[in-house]
């Protein structure tokens, strides 16, 4: 993984491409609506930057530091996908 994770408001951030694919997961962008979406099976994870409200299976989930991009890679919170 060439993007490093960082720390910000005392919660991790990682790329969220390098991890979900480290995962199997297969990851897709939305450049209109700036959505990251990762699919593995019947699991879909839906994360918008700038949001706080992820889904999971169209399921909202509340996280406290949204999602960024920084160069041109997609940042999560470590915790929500833990």
């Amino acid at each position: 993984m060439s993007e490093q994770p960082f720390i910000e408001n005392a919660r991790a951030l990682i790329p969220m491409r390098a991890f979900f694919e480290a995962l199997d997961v297969v990851v897709f962008w939305d450049p209109q609506t700036r959505t990251a979406f990762g699919i593995r099976g019947c699991i879909t994870v839906r994360i918008a930057i700038g949001s706080t409200s992820p889904t999971i299976n169209s399921i909202s989930k509340t996280i406290y530091v949204p999602a960024r991009i920084i160069n041109g890679r997609t940042y999560i919170p470590l915790r929500f996908v833990g």
